[in-house]
């Protein structure tokens, strides 16, 4: 289950969610039936729960900034910290928190293609 909520910094309120299953098929317990009518919700339900965390992560925010919802940012795990969801997130005129993980890419920072260990060694310290 993805849950979206909206917090204060002191309290937190879930205000939407997803019901998400494996891409694989392999991992998934049971597989929709070919009997369900397409036109209820138990089929749509089971269509949106194959959307892709991040496509779902952007489907809750735009229904809670159509619902009336507003932020200054998104706090989100390292899992969802990559460049499509910031990217849609800055469409959404929303700025991104959220932890980066070690992988191949490089960041560009004075001029140097680095890696985060690179770059987190070459930022300047706070005393």
């Amino acid at each position: 289950m993805l849950t979206l909520g909206w917090s204060d910094g002191f309290s937190f309120a879930p205000i939407d969610f997803v019901m998400l299953t494996s891409a694989k098929l392999m991992n998934r317990l049971t597989e929709m039936t070919t009997t369900i009518t397409k036109r209820c919700q138990g089929y749509k339900r089971c269509v949106e729960a194959l959307t892709r965390k991040p496509d779902a992560a952007l489907d809750l925010i735009g229904h809670a900034l159509k619902a009336g919802f507003r932020a200054d940012y998104v706090l989100m795990d390292s899992w969802f910290t990559q460049m499509p969801l910031i990217r849609g997130l800055a469409d959404e005129g929303l700025a991104t928190i959220g932890m980066v993980k070690e992988m191949k890419q490089r960041y560009l920072y004075e001029g140097r293609r680095l890696t985060l260990s690179e770059l987190y060694r070459s930022l300047p310290k706070n005393k």
